[in-house]
């Protein structure tokens, strides 16, 4: 438990570390589109491959497909709820692209995995990962589809192939590599594992300052308690582990791992979502208040998990 709270404690350090340098005028907008560059295209593919192909063999990966199949059911009924209550708020397609993106993915790494291993030991990770991929592959799909596609209404020149090239950006390609690389078994070189390491090591702290710097060219009136925010936080904190304890708890499923898909669809915001925002051109600014805030409110909702979840 103190160690998920650490988690959260470390994210905030890191994001003042950005909102200080960038108010002492080292790093600025240049910066921030730089780091969001650095982060797509670059580290977040190196950390991608990486993962997989330390934390997974072949036999695991399709052992695990019920449960992948859980967590993509869960998240995919979540993103049509954050469909409907756009629409009910009368959002715009471009407010409404954020909106879904932020009510529907979750924090499953950086966050997600000490608290998972705080709660129950390692052995747990394995089943940690099959949320993890759930929530990357329709991330780095749906969710960059719905950020990028409200351009195509305001623009009618581009065309439809254009518009699905949206999705195939380096962190997607990456992620099916590394199921490739995990089913076929393919060997990569051990100074290749070392260098996706440490280039993948890079993706957090990045983020983070990435958060740190919209924080700092965020107007203050920006932070004011909207109907969307508290939507978003309403579908992270509560819907969310709703929706997965209604699908998996009537299932066959070892108990550590119904604990652990329930507890992982509960973390915050996907760092990721802020910085992606800011690479397509969508509301970085509200993407930025809405991560920095659920992560700010996951010490208090960790607690509340772990008391939840132990009396099943």
């Amino acid at each position: 438990m103190i160690n998920g709270i650490n988690s959260v404690l470390t994210i905030f350090s890191m994001i003042g570390a950005g909102f200080l340098f960038s108010k002492k005028g080292w790093f600025t907008e240049d910066t921030q589109k730089l780091f969001s560059k650095i982060v797509v295209n670059i580290s977040l593919p190196a950390m991608t491959i990486y993962n997989l192909k330390i934390r997974f063999t072949k036999d695991h990966l399709l052992l695990s497909m019920q449960g992948i199949g859980v967590s993509f059911a869960s998240i995919l009924l979540l993103f049509a709820i954050s469909l409907l209550i756009a629409k009910m708020l009368h959002l715009s397609k471009k407010e409404s692209s954020v909106f879904s993106v932020l009510f529907t993915f979750s924090n499953t790494v950086f966050i997600g995995f000490p608290i998972i291993i705080s709660l129950f030991g390692e052995d747990s990770i394995a089943y940690a990962l099959l949320y993890y991929l759930a929530n990357t592959t329709l991330f780095w799909t749906l969710g960059v589809y719905n950020l990028s596609s409200y351009h195509d209404l305001e623009s009618a020149q581009k065309s439809r192939f254009k518009h699905l090239k949206n999705i195939i950006s380096p962190a997607f390609v990456s992620l099916f590599a590394g199921y490739f690389i995990v089913l076929l078994n393919i060997p990569i070189p051990e100074f290749l594992m070392d260098s996706m390491q440490y280039i993948g090591n890079l993706t957090v702290p990045l983020s983070m300052l990435f958060i740190g710097i919209s924080f700092s060219i965020i107007s203050i009136k920006s932070f004011k308690i909207t109907k969307p925010l508290c939507w978003i936080i309403i579908g992270k904190f509560i819907i969310s582990p709703i929706i997965m304890c209604l699908i998996i708890l009537p299932l066959p499923f070892p108990s550590l791992m119904q604990k652990v898909l329930i507890i992982e669809s509960g973390m915050p915001i996907q760092a990721q979502a802020a910085i992606v925002s800011k690479y397509y051109d969508a509301d970085a600014d509200f993407a930025s208040v809405a991560v920095g805030f659920s992560t700010l409110l996951s010490i208090i909702t960790i607690p509340i998990y772990a008391i939840f979840i132990s009396v099943f």
